[in-house]
């Protein structure tokens, strides 16, 4: 097995699952926009090269591709920087791609939702474009994509409490809260590569989903913050519940943290 993987964006996600995937043996490339940043990957053992994907050096990139498998954690981008980016990978070694996608690509129908009902929507989210991006990538024929939908993240450095903290009268207090902790996030990554799990989707939520009402007001507390202040009109908010069961019997995974109202406390 090729024991060298390059994650593409150590940021909140990519920087704690590249120490994961060092502590198991493999050696790992990874991306920063900084030099400081630079310095931080070097202490964690991570080779760490300078990438700009709005102005990709070819020689750079090319070099930080020579790995088999190629972890893709950031952010949403325009479809023509992948397309370039997809290029280069196509020139690369790289055989194998983890898309990190979110669950915004699903409709908010207030019902369960599955893998299968990801569709093109009008949104004032993210989720158009990242189903646009996931095609790019699943579509391709140089390499076999993977892609994991993530929903609402947490844990470390991203605390739930301050996302709506003095907020007042809100809608949805009702509503299901999807959200999953970095600690599954990275746990789920890894139970990919180790089981050699290629060619597939998967979105990745904890079990339990709590009221927006109840979460982000323990979230707050906990967080020493004032909480949020949900109306108490019965107005209607769209919602959706995002399943995992697919992922947790093809992976044969547990969630570390199910009950995200237990994470927070």
């Amino acid at each position: 097995m090729n024991k060298r993987i390059a994650i593409l964006g150590c940021g909140w996600l990519g920087l704690p699952l590249a120490e994961k995937l060092i502590d198991e043996g493999y050696e790992v490339n990874g991306s920063t926009t900084t030099s400081v940043k630079q310095k931080l990957l070097r202490q964690k053992d991570v080779t760490p090269f300078l990438i700009n994907t709005e102005n990709l050096d070819e020689d750079t990139f090319l070099d930080f591709l020579q790995v088999d498998t190629l972890i893709i954690t950031m952010t949403p981008q325009s479809k023509k920087r992948y397309r370039k980016l997809i290029e280069y990978v196509e020139k690369s070694p790289v055989k194998k791609i983890l898309f990190v996608s979110s669950t915004a690509v699903y409709p908010a129908n207030n019902d369960v939702v599955h893998e299968k009902d990801a569709v093109y929507m009008k949104s004032v989210h993210s989720g158009r474009v990242m189903l646009e991006l996931e095609e790019l990538f699943t579509g391709n024929d140089s390499f076999e994509t993977t892609v994991i939908r993530f929903c609402g993240l947490f844990g470390p450095a991203r605390i739930p409490g301050r996302f709506m903290s003095g907020f007042r009268d809100l809608k949805g207090g009702d509503n299901p809260v999807n959200m999953i902790h970095l600690d599954d996030c990275v746990q789920i990554l890894w139970r990919i590569i180790e089981r050699d799990i290629w060619g597939d989707v998967f979105n990745a939520c904890s079990d339990h989903h709590p009221s927006r009402k109840e979460f982000y007001k323990i979230a707050a507390d906990s967080a020493g913050l004032a909480p949020p202040e949900f109306s108490n009109k019965q107005e209607p908010d769209k919602y959706k519940v995002v399943s995992s069961d697919k992922l947790k019997e093809k992976l044969d995974y547990s969630f570390i943290h199910p009950n995200p109202l237990k994470a927070l406390k």
